[in-house]
Formats: C-alpha cells, structure tokens, sequence
C-alpha cells in the first residue's frame, strides 16, 4: 500500500484482488473463479449467471456488481436510516458502513439475503 504496509487478501471462491499503483483505475479483481475480470472483461448482463445447490434448494447466482454496490440510488431504504442520524455524513457504502457500526453484519447480511433468488 502507499505508506508500506502490506494485507493478505483471503478469498474462499477462488476470486482475486488486484492494484496496480501507477494505473489506479485500471482493470482489476474478481469476485469468485467464473466471474469476469472487472474492467478487463466485458460482462453481459442477464448471461453469465451461475446455478449452485445450498440446502437441497437450486440458486441462482447473478453479477457480483448488483449485490456488492450499495451506492444510496441502488438501495436507498439501505441508506436512508443512517443520513443525518449520526456524527458520519453518508454518502457511499464506505461511510454507511462506518455509520452502521456495530450493526454493519447484522444490516448488511440481511441486505445481500434479499439478492438470492431460487431458480
């Protein structure tokens, strides 16, 4: 990172973290081994879905982009308990985030429950 400091990126899915310093917004990771590189490989939408079994049920598994951003215009009523009710102005998923505080998993795994759907 700038000031030095290194991380391990640990991802269960087979998916990896890129950054390239010298071209910042340039292409980068991937959610999970069948998704597509991020800025580096076109994604069409309604096409690359996945199917995998959990539970005896059949889900279907869709883009990484519409469950991983929660920008306030994608899900406002995410956001809208949060704006002007604490010490944080929130106006991105990093300041929700720190805004949610202690309720962050709690708030955020009911959120992406809602993107699963059965098949």
């Amino acid at each position: 990172m700038e000031d030095g400091t290194t991380f391990i990126y640990t991802n269960d899915f087979d998916g990896d973290w890129t950054y390239d310093p010298t071209v910042p917004f340039g292409p980068g990771g991937k959610a999970q081994e069948w998704s597509k590189r991020i800025g580096a490989e076109e994604w069409v939408w309604g096409m690359q879905t996945r199917f995998v079994e959990l539970g005896g049920q059949r889900l279907m598994m869709r883009s990484q982009i519409p469950i991983t951003v929660t920008e306030p215009f994608i899900c406002p009523a995410l956001y809208e308990k949060y704006i002007n009710s604490s010490t944080i102005t929130v106006v991105d998923e990093w300041t929700l985030s720190i805004a949610m505080g202690s309720n962050l998993a709690k708030e955020m795994e009911e959120h992406y429950a809602t993107f699963i759907g059965l098949a």
